[in-house]
């Protein structure tokens, strides 16, 4: 029996705390370790298309840092950011078809045209889901209110409950749009 698939993993990936640290957390190596422990074979980790970086070379980034690193199988979703070239970024994909997408929220964004850098408008969400149908890709939808659960995260650090534990109170159903 083949073992398990985890399909939404972020290895060597940056994150902000509240008082703006920015942190990484663990790689291809530490995570490929934990995950063969516990019998999961097959990690799904993130390549990120960008404005300036097309999806060949998102997923080149980061097969860099798993070839040499990876102790299981490993796939990407191919992450867009604000503003996609949609013929770029939905055709090429290396054997990854999945996007994962960020949509932005009716609000305008603090600043510039998409104030997260990673969210995407609905107008090009409709236009980077046109080209994947053609394609035969499949388009992923990130739902959850970045500010609903940066509130909660501040508030567990505040509270000393930092825990794997805590894990549900910061994903909630009122995070999801």
């Amino acid at each position: 029996m083949p073992g398990g698939i985890d399909p939404h993993v972020h290895m060597a990936h940056p994150f902000m705390t509240p008082d703006g640290k920015t942190l990484y957390t663990q790689g291809p190596d530490r995570v490929g370790m934990a995950a063969l422990y516990g019998a999961t074979t097959t990690l799904i980790d993130f390549a990120y298309a960008t404005g300036d970086r097309s999806v060949q070379k998102g997923i080149e980034a980061r097969d860099e840092q798993f070839a040499p690193k990876s102790c299981c199988d490993w796939a990407y979703h191919l992450m867009l950011s604000s503003e996609p070239p949609h013929h770029a970024v939905c055709r090429a994909g290396g054997g990854h078809p999945g996007r994962l997408i960020r949509p932005s929220k009716s609000s305008p964004p603090t600043s510039g045209r998409n104030a997260t850098g990673r969210m995407v408008d609905f107008g090009d969400i409709w236009e980077a889901f046109k080209v994947l149908a053609k394609e035969g890709g499949l388009g992923v939808i990130h739902a959850e209110d970045k500010r609903h659960r940066h509130a909660h995260v501040a508030k567990l650090i505040r509270e000393g409950r930092v825990g794997f534990e805590n894990l549900a109170e910061v994903h909630n159903a009122l995070s999801r749009i």
